[in-house]
């Protein structure tokens, strides 16, 4: 893929059991944390973050704001109010950008010293590279856009941690 171009990344392959068959029910947390176009959507209004907001940041502000909805009172004082969160933010679209071409071209290298051919790559220049989320900024972005003031702990790559 690397030698002629050509992106293999794409859609779950559809000869795979669905989610919601009797063969497919090994595969239903595969696909039960994905968001569809509808969800990102009004996930990304409702967090009132701005366009430039990366998902993980969206998506976690407009499920905090939800779950805060209506609690304390119609003044609550959050200023002790903390969060734990759970983010593993790659791969998002932002960050993909950034650092999908340099893990390529660490490929590419290893390529060219097997002694084959590769086709150039691609500089990231659609991303900035300080707007990519690690998972501690997410919480704090999250946190301040909730009007947290208390403590922030982040377990990155909650799903692997083996906890």
């Amino acid at each position: 893929m690397l030698t002629d171009g050509r992106d293999a990344r794409g859609a779950d392959d559809p000869r795979l059991p669905r989610a919601d068959s009797a063969a497919g029910s090994a595969f239903a947390s595969r696909r039960g944390g994905f968001l569809d176009a509808d969800d990102r959507a009004r996930a990304r209004a409702e967090s009132g973050l701005g366009p430039d907001a990366d998902d993980a940041r969206c998506w976690a502000t407009f499920v905090v704001r939800r779950a805060l909805a209506g609690v304390g009172g119609s003044t609550p004082d959050r200023s002790r109010t903390g969060l734990v969160l759970g983010c593993y933010t790659f791969p998002t679209e932002r960050s993909a950008a950034v650092s999908l071409p340099l893990i390529e071209e660490e490929v590419r290298a290893g390529i060219r010293d097997a002694g084959l051919a590769t086709v150039p790559g691609t500089v990231p220049t659609s991303a900035d590279p300080g707007h990519v989320d690690a998972a501690g900024s997410v919480a704090d972005a999250v946190a301040d856009a909730a009007g947290l003031g208390g403590r922030r702990l982040v377990l990155d790559a909650a799903c692997a941690s083996g906890l």
